[in-house]
């Protein structure tokens, strides 16, 4: 018997990229939540040489769907034309805001299809965290969208900001109800005050 085996020149290619020493570095502050993050440049220059000695090609688009505005990020094997793709919601009625959007999304995109973790920009992080539990990652998740949530200032940004983090509260749903009611109570009582604001 001959075994048969599918080859994916795409996956492989992939597989090839994680074995790079792959450094992004939070060096951008964000004076809303007082943290750090990786830009979109940074993380293109980090991972675009890398990808293209690959045959990767990287490409992103938005469209309007039935849930809405959304961008939708490819990677493309030029020689098979596999592709992987990721999309993430897009907002703002103005022109200023739908582009910093598309650049949000384009840099999750970018995170989530080669699952990029960006370090301190003083190293120090990395070298001192320790493996977290599972209990813990979920409520470190779950502080995070609470505190975004909280700081959102508008309707659109609240509600980009719940379903940016669709899959992240679906897991915490699974894990803890308990949290994952909590969040939507600070969803639904800041939409309603800002409603009540804006009447």
């Amino acid at each position: 018997m001959t075994e048969k085996t599918t080859t994916s020149p795409l996956k492989d290619a992939l597989c090839e990229f994680k074995k790079k020493k792959i450094t992004i570095v939070k060096g951008k502050e964000n004076p809303f939540f007082k943290s750090k993050y990786a830009d979109l440049p940074e993380i293109l220059q980090a991972v675009e040489g890398g990808l293209a000695e690959l045959g990767i090609i990287i490409s992103s688009s938005s469209g309007f769907t039935e849930n809405g505005w959304e961008l939708k990020t490819i990677l493309t094997h030029k020689l098979s034309d596999e592709i992987v793709e990721s999309s993430f919601p897009l907002f703002g009625s103005k022109p200023q805001e739908f582009g910093s959007s598309i650049t949000y999304a384009r840099r999750y995109n970018m995170q989530s299809l080669l699952n990029l973790a960006a370090e301190d920009d003083d190293g120090s992080a990395s070298n001192t965290a320790k493996p977290m539990s599972r209990d813990d990652e979920i409520k470190k998740k779950a502080n995070s969208i609470a505190k975004q949530l909280k700081e959102s200032e508008t309707i659109e940004v609240l509600d980009y900001v719940w379903s940016g983090f669709e899959k992240d509260l679906k897991e915490i749903e699974s894990t803890s109800k308990t949290a994952h009611k909590a969040l939507l109570n600070i969803y639904n009582s800041r939409g309603a005050e800002m409603v009540v604001n804006n009447a």
